[in-house]
């Protein structure tokens, strides 16, 4: 999104009049200019949070460090319905077409699939898997999707580069992956399971990985122009504090989570999280609460308040405490079916991020 757009000025002839000789000599002069672009894409939602359309560049304001700055180009997007697959007949077997083609239009989507290492084993594996489908069955015809995972080591599975290819995603996503299953601690009361925070596993020290992950997929959508970026992050928890401030993770924790942050501001990032544990209760009594198993009343609002802090700072969804989630997805598609294109001329301050 941020990646430079160069404007060619027309080279300049000089018109002193010269000798032919001194002509032939001196080459004439030719001086190069440009205006180097910030491309912002902008989802406009309704108060039920459905695409507005039909907005001219009158009704935005852009603002660097509090100064209004002046927009140079405006385009509106509304990018093609989805439409199903049409199975293929009988007789057609796994015949592969002899005509394929890299062309593909401007604008659309680039969707980051992100399965985390906190996606707890079982049930809420399979919920994950649909929840990831579901997304990719959404894609629009001009749309690219990646599947990711935040940590090889304590979540297998395997990834897939941007691609169009539906098949090809759906077989990373049923591709083996385990769920995590928390080591067991002594505490005072005996056996229990440490909370997430403090599960620092070889590859994952502190939780640190999760974050990492974020600041490394805004990084690489950085400067992908004229499409609306968003990561799908389908996880349990999200390790966003340590335990304590003085403690071996706070410093750590705070400044990886300005890092991811930053990172998703420069690159103009949209969050959606999707929890798949199912629905879940601060009831005693009801059986879908699990006291001893990391799941006490302070604990679960503690998690799952975490999962809303990025969907909230980037302007996606957060979708929790539901046994349907992957149902959610395709109305978090239709909140960027339309958007707009905006850019301004990069000012003096070229690290900062515009608003």
């Amino acid at each position: 999104m941020r990646s430079p757009v160069w404007l060619a000025v027309a080279a300049l002839m000089a018109t002193v009049a010269v000798s032919p000789a001194t002509r032939a000599q001196q080459p004439s002069p030719a001086f190069h200019g440009g205006v180097d672009l910030v491309e912002i894409d902008a989802v406009v939602l309704d108060s039920h949070r459905q695409p507005v359309a039909g907005l001219s560049v009158r009704d935005f304001v852009v603002t660097e460090d509090g100064d209004p700055r002046p927009i140079v180009a405006f385009t509106p997007v509304t990018l093609p319905a989805v439409t199903p697959a049409t199975p293929a007949p009988p007789w057609a077997g796994d015949v592969i077409g002899d005509v394929a083609t890299n062309a593909r239009a401007d604008e659309g989507r680039l969707v980051v699939i992100m399965m985390d290492r906190s996606i707890p084993v079982g049930p809420a594996t399979l919920t994950a898997r649909a929840i990831a489908t579901a997304a990719v069955d959404a894609l629009g015809p001009e749309d690219l999707a990646a599947i990711v995972h935040s940590s090889g080591f304590a979540n297998e599975g395997v990834s897939q580069d941007f691609t169009a290819d539906k098949a090809r995603l759906g077989a990373a996503i049923a591709a083996p992956m385990t769920g995590l299953v928390a080591p067991p601690t002594v505490g005072d009361t005996g056996l229990m399971n440490t909370p997430p925070e403090m599960m620092r596993t070889g590859d994952c020290m502190c939780g640190l990985c999760v974050l990492d992950a974020f600041a490394n997929i805004a990084s690489a959508l950085d400067g992908a122009d004229r499409r609306h970026k968003m990561v799908i992050f389908i996880a349990s928890d999200v390790v966003l504090q340590g335990p304590a401030s003085s403690g071996p993770c706070g410093g750590l924790l705070r400044e990886a989570r300005e890092r991811a942050m930053r990172a998703l501001d420069r690159a103009n990032v949209t969050v959606h999280a999707i929890d798949p544990s199912g629905l879940e209760t601060l009831s005693k009594d009801a059986s879908s609460f699990r006291l001893g198993d990391r799941q006490t009343p302070a604990m679960l609002l503690r998690r799952q308040g975490n999962l809303g802090v990025l969907p909230d700072y980037t302007g996606g969804r957060l979708v929790a405490n539901t046994n349907t989630p992957a149902e959610f997805v395709a109305a978090i598609f239709a909140e960027s079916q339309s958007y707009y294109l905006l850019a301004i001329e990069r000012g003096a301050t070229h690290g900062r991020d515009p608003r």
